[in-house]
């Protein structure tokens, strides 16, 4: 592998005072350290994969009091429906919390769903809320 050094050139910044002190720019030059890399072929950089954090395999929510819930991711407006028969997996976020009674849909409230932590909505039509419990 050829080392190569690195030498830094000041340019001055075009637009710049003349009078006083000038603004400059650093220029990054790099120069082999031998005569051999020269002529060698560039190497590619090694490729170092970033790590990537594992997904969370989301959290149980269910409801209670209302014909149907949907939750909509902020941001982004995904929009899940959660079932009324039993729970839906959610990832961790926030969430706006939409339900509908009888033939009516209203956005009762705000949900921020955590990783391990299983929610249930306790919906209620006269407030037109759904709130954990």
């Amino acid at each position: 592998m050829c080392n190569k050094l690195a030498q830094f050139r000041a340019r001055p910044v075009p637009g710049s005072p003349s009078s006083g002190l000038a603004q400059f720019r650093a220029r990054r030059v790099l120069r082999p350290t031998s005569e051999a890399c020269l002529h060698a072929p560039e190497e590619a950089p090694e490729v170092v994969p970033e790590a990537v954090a594992p997904r969370s395999a989301g959290v149980d929510v269910r409801f209670t009091g209302a014909d149907r819930v949907i939750l909509v991711r902020e941001p982004g407006g995904e929009r899940l429906a959660l079932r009324a028969d039993g729970a839906r997996e959610v990832r961790p976020g926030h969430y706006k919390i939409e339900a509908r009674f009888g033939e009516h849909q209203f956005p009762v409230g705000r949900l921020t769903v955590m990783a391990g932590v299983d929610v249930t909505l306790s919906c209620d039509v006269d407030f037109l809320t759904c709130k954990p419990r």
